[in-house]
């Protein structure tokens, strides 16, 4: 089986007219799993993680505010 995670979130920064709010989508790489295979969410927040520190390492100053949407796609 085939599993993949997206995160939709709102992202914020201070900027002089007062807070930015910015929309980003981040995304786990496709997995082949099988039976003896689980999806640890550990994993899957550490990735996102470094993909949002990826993003901010290039100046973005932004903050996650919240996530709206967590979808994870499962293929066979």
């Amino acid at each position: 089986m085939r599993v993949q995670i997206r995160v939709d979130t709102i992202l914020v920064r201070d900027v002089p007219e007062g807070q930015q709010r910015i929309p980003a989508y981040f995304s786990r790489p496709i997995n082949d799993m099988d039976d003896s295979q689980h999806p640890y969410l550990q994993e899957v927040a550490a990735h996102l993680s470094k993909q949002l520190d990826d993003f901010n390492r290039r100046g973005s100053g932004c903050v996650l505010d919240r996530i709206t949407k967590f979808t994870i796609c499962i293929a066979q």
